[in-house]
Parts: C-alpha cells; sequence; structure tokens
C-alpha cells in the first residue's frame, strides 16, 4: 500500500518531502513494519462508488455506525490504525465524513489505501 501525498517524495526517515525547492513539506504518519511474530490491528473503511459503507468489510449503514465500530476497535487496541479506501469518484465531502467518524470514535491515526499501481500524479506548488 503506497501513502503519499501528491508532489511528494519519500525520504529515508519515513517523513514526506516537498519535490520542489518551495513546497510546503508534508509530514506523514506512515506504519512501521512490524516484526513476523507480531500483527498490526488496523481499522478499514471502505466507501464504494455510490457513497456506501463497510467497516473492516461488513456493510454499515451510515457514519453513527463507523463511529461506533470505531470507538470498540479503539478501546480494544488503543493504537489501532484506520485506513480508508474510497472510490476516486466519491465526493471528498464523504470522505471527510468518514474521517470525522473514525476520529469520533477513538482512532486517530487515520490513512488512505490508494492503487499502488498507479503512477502518482504530481502537481506544482501554489503560486506558481
Amino acid at each position: 500500500m503506497m501513502l503519499l501525498a501528491a508532489g511528494c517524495k519519500l525520504a529515508a526517515s519515513g517523513h514526506a518531502q516537498d519535490a520542489g525547492a518551495t513546497a510546503p513539506v508534508i509530514t506523514l504518519d506512515l506504519p512501521h513494519a512490524t516484526p513476523s511474530d507480531e500483527v498490526q490491528i488496523t481499522f478499514n473503511v471502505s466507501i464504494d462508488a455510490s457513497g456506501a459503507l463497510a467497516v473492516n468489510g461488513s456493510p454499515v449503514t451510515d457514519a453513527a455506525h463507523v463511529t461506533a465500530a470505531a470507538s470498540a476497535a479503539a478501546k480494544a487496541t488503543p493504537d489501532v490504525r484506520a485506513y480508508i479506501f474510497a472510490d476516486k469518484s466519491v465526493p471528498y465531502g464523504r470522505v471527510i465524513e468518514v474521517m470525522d467518524a473514525i476520529r469520533t470514535g477513538g482512532i486517530s491515526k487515520i490513512a488512505f489505501g490508494v492503487d499502488p499501481a498507479r503512477k502518482p500524479v504530481t502537481t506544482a506548488p501554489l503560486g506558481r
């Protein structure tokens, strides 16, 4: 799974650095590799093209159910990390609604799943 903002490159430190001299630096909270005998628990939310939600593969009806599931996951595993997998056609507002539902449930480490087969889009920094 690749997690990298457009216009950024990943430094050896694990932090994103700007690709241009004047672009702002974006720090990413990337997951660390775990030893083979240790399993990292994740909380996965999928949003399909119609906006329908699923938590860890099970359909849920609305963001309130995402919050409830996130709360249960955070209580069971305090350092749980959430991943949002959204179809590229999902409106930005819907993704933010889901992200807020996860945070309200007590999970603060949130990342986005992307298709690593696609080439990253590079954009010029604002003001250029």
